[in-house]
């Protein structure tokens, strides 16, 4: 039982972690810092690689 645990709390991290990477992707983008055509492009080879 100890490691389904461990497990979930990994799991939640790695949530956590893709959140706050939004989160600093979206605030980029509102500052005009980053370009959103290209995170699209590497987001969608980022979903066709996994």
């Amino acid at each position: 039982e100890m490691m389904e645990d461990e497990q979930d709390e990994k799991k939640l991290t790695l949530l956590e972690q893709k959140d706050m990477g939004l989160g600093v992707w979206q605030s980029l983008v509102a500052r005009g810092l980053v370009d959103v055509e290209n995170i699209r492009k590497l987001l969608e080879e980022a979903l066709e690689n996994m």
